[in-house]
């Protein structure tokens, strides 16, 4: 946010979002009368973050917020259940995208195994299928570069630097002929005096001859890391071509693409055969992998999945500083300072959210769902949330299902909330950031500012990735009740 926006952080007053209005936001609005409720300008959200504005506010609070401590349910990941491996893997053979949604809202997915759910689940995502992307400010003028070449190639370039990726692959590969129309598949068998034969023999060395198998290995690597990184540029440079005008480049969108590449492959193997002696069923593969889908349609699909937006109430978009990815920070903001008031009060104290630079963290947390701040494992559990979302996700599981424990939706209980509809993947991110937070609560108060900033522009892996699944589902109920409980006693 630019110098001159934060100043007007100290000449608003703080807001505060209801269950409703946050619910209206990310659903979006059928009764016009309503359309100004629940609207977040970015003065609003400004104030939030003055330094004027305390943080900890003096709402009262239930004691169960205050005191509670974060709680570690003891739930094993998808990958501890060899039942549940073999169900994914049955769910993409028999490309049941129902069953896999399910098992990726409910447990998360096998990480082997994401390289094939991903784009089976987004290619099918109610986002991709009937997708609405609002700008994110609508009275700003476009920019006529549409596809910033240069900058694109300056951030990937930035990336490959920052950090340096060390990618191992097997001998045996192939480049998809869908993936990219300038990469040129690399040779799965290159000709040379040391390379294997085709009964797995490795020819002799000669007297005095040079062993250039470690050489050979080394440019095979990097040219297949060349291949990777064309890939994402192009992928990142064709979504723009078709949305740059709702969505301009930004940073964020280079680190998004490298997220879900960690994944994703871009360049990626064909195995034919399986030569692992592991038993355990995460590791066998797909019996066969047929790539239909290219990277850059896994990415586009990705993209519209998490710029979504509700359809606006009225003639909405509201104001020149008014945007959906503001409501969705203030609304973080108000949640933030009513779940977690110790946390927000040390903030405060430290003035880790004045002065500028101080919401970096929270652009990243919010708008980018962790990508570049959060460790990989952890982002992925997450995003298998978000990618097996569906509106009617609240269906009966199947006897099978029941007995090797998929499990219902972490968002959502139907018996303790009585309904079946199901959160927005967007307000589920609100309550798994504050689970990350209170997660990290200690080690948050024994830090400064700088400290504070530093930790949260690059967190570290969880340890009970599953806990903090669990903690945002009942922070989110948690809050759900106090704000009804407030209503009433209003």
């Amino acid at each position: 946010m630019s110098a001159k926006v934060f100043e007007s952080y100290t000449t608003t007053t703080t807001t505060t979002t209801t269950t409703k209005e946050m619910e209206e936001t990310f659903r979006g609005g059928e009764n016009d009368d309503e359309q100004n409720q629940g609207k977040k300008s970015l003065a609003a959200l400004s104030s939030t973050l003055s330094a004027s504005s305390s943080l900890s506010g003096s709402t009262t609070y239930s004691p169960t917020m205050s005191s509670s401590r974060f709680k570690h349910y003891l739930k094993p990941t998808v990958s501890d259940s060899p039942e549940l491996v073999s169900l994914c893997q049955q769910y993409i053979e028999d490309k049941d995208v129902e069953g896999l949604a399910r098992l990726a809202r409910n447990r998360g997915l096998p990480p082997d195994l994401r390289q094939y759910a991903w784009p089976l689940l987004l290619e099918n995502h109610p986002y991709v299928l009937e997708p609405n992307i609002i700008p994110e400010f609508p009275t700003q003028p476009v920019s006529d570069e549409i596809i910033p070449v240069r900058r694109v190639r300056n951030d990937i370039s930035r990336y490959r630097r920052r950090l340096k990726p060390m990618i191992r692959y097997n001998n045996n590969f192939q480049i998809s002929s869908n993936q990219s129309a300038r990469s040129t598949p690399l040779s799965t068998s290159p000709s040379s005096p040391t390379s294997a034969t085709a009964n797995g023999t490795v020819t002799p060395k000669r007297v005095g001859e040079v062993d250039d198998t470690a050489a050979l290995s080394e440019y095979l690597s990097e040219s297949l890391e060349d291949q990777r990184f064309n890939v994402i540029q192009e992928a990142i440079e064709t979504f723009l071509g078709k949305w740059g005008k709702l969505i301009p480049y930004e940073s964020g969108i280079t680190w998004v693409a490298f997220a879900l590449a960690d994944w994703v492959n871009p360049v990626y193997e064909m195995k034919k055969s399986s030569t692992s002696n592991a038993s355990t069923p995460e590791m066998t593969p797909v019996s066969e992998w047929e790539p239909g889908f290219s990277f850059s349609t896994v990415f586009e699909h990705f993209m519209l999945v998490m710029f979504h937006s509700p359809k606006p109430k009225g003639d909405g978009p509201y104001g020149p500083c008014d945007s959906p990815i503001t409501d969705r920070i203030s609304s973080f903001l108000s949640v933030f300072r009513k779940m977690l008031p110790e946390i927000s009060a040390h903030f405060d104290e430290e003035d880790v959210l004045s002065n500028i630079g101080g919401d970096e963290w929270l652009i990243w947390w919010i708008k980018w769902l962790g990508a570049k701040v959060w460790n990989l494992n952890d982002r992925a559990r997450v995003w298998d949330m978000y990618l097996g979302w569906r509106p009617d996700g609240a269906k009966q599981e199947s006897t099978y299902e029941a007995e090797i424990g998929i499990g219902t939706d972490p968002f959502w209980n139907v018996m303790e909330l009585e309904s079946t509809k199901i959160l927005e993947p967007h307000l589920q991110h609100l309550f798994v950031c504050i689970a990350l937070l209170k997660a990290n609560k200690h080690t948050l108060l024994e830090l400064d500012q700088s400290e504070i900033r530093e930790f949260l522009g690059r967190v570290s892996k969880s340890k009970d990735t599953e806990s903090i699944i669990q903690e945002a589902g009942e922070s989110y109920r948690s809050w759900k009740w106090l704000e009804e409980h407030e209503e009433e006693e209003d």
